[in-house]
């Protein structure tokens, strides 16, 4: 049983880092960090809230359709441009992280983010809403969230109406894009473990109807815990899943 796991984030740690062209060194600087260490797994997060950054068909990665000047930030335009570097000379990021924790002795678990709510500030970053869900409002929890969400989540100086763009796992087309993006990094890849981050954030039905939708959340989990075991049966492996949670549910 591994006994220490690490995760890291896939931007401050590398692709926001490093102007392009990437290196594999730089790239893999966060799991390189940890030769020579106790770690056993190497977990790093490939998804955030509904982009990826593996070259997915299922899916959409950050960015490839815009030019320098329509990132809001520099961190953004690296990350894309970093990985679309990557692409182009038929390189992909999780395959480079998989292969150099596995050459480190390691194990590698990709994170997926079930939830991801820094496109809320949506008048500073507005990018960070993928065209998939552009095109279907309806899947965002919208106002109906907590009453302490707006202080809780606002930032000094930015104007918030207190809507969220975090997906709403009743809506049944959240949970299949989700279980589509997992059934294609089970299968396509050589990980030991995926890692299902509901810690980023824990919004996952409208206020009021947590408990409605929690055996949708449950039947959710068979379904990934199934698709699973069917990638490690093709591999003649077993995928280890891993569900990051809160510490405790405030009620």
């Amino acid at each position: 049983m591994p006994r220490l796991l690490f995760n890291s984030d896939g931007g401050s740690g590398a692709l926001f880092a490093f102007e392009p062209p990437i290196t594999h060194n730089q790239l893999c600087r966060v799991a390189n960090s940890l030769k020579n260490t106790q770690v056993d797994v190497f977990i790093q997060c490939v998804s955030y809230g509904s982009f990826v950054v593996h070259n997915t068909r299922v899916g959409e990665v950050y960015g490839l359709n815009m030019t320098d000047d329509e990132f809001e930030n520099e961190n953004f335009r690296r990350w894309t441009n970093n990985v679309k570097e990557l692409f182009d000379s038929g390189q992909d990021p999780l395959t480079i992280w998989a292969d150099r924790a596995h050459s480190l002795g390691m194990q590698f678990y990709a994170s997926m983010r079930m939830n991801d709510i820094h496109k809320d500030w949506v008048e500073r970053w507005p990018s960070l809403r993928s065209q998939w869900e552009r095109e279907r409002p309806y899947v965002a929890i919208g106002r109906d969230v907590p009453p302490d969400y707006k202080s809780r989540h606002a930032r000094p100086g930015e104007a918030s109406d207190g809507f969220t763009f975090a997906f709403d796992f009743a809506v049944d087309e959240v949970r299949n894009h989700k279980l589509a993006l997992i059934d294609e990094i089970c299968s396509g890849y050589d990980i030991d473990g995926l890692e299902m981050d509901f810690l980023s954030h824990p919004m996952y039905f409208k206020w009021g109807r947590e408990r409605d939708g929690a055996p949708l959340l449950t039947e959710f989990m068979r379904q990934v815990r199934k698709s699973a075991e069917r990638a490690g049966k093709e591999k003649e492996q077993t995928l280890t899943l891993l569900a990051r949670v809160p510490s405790n549910v405030k009620t």
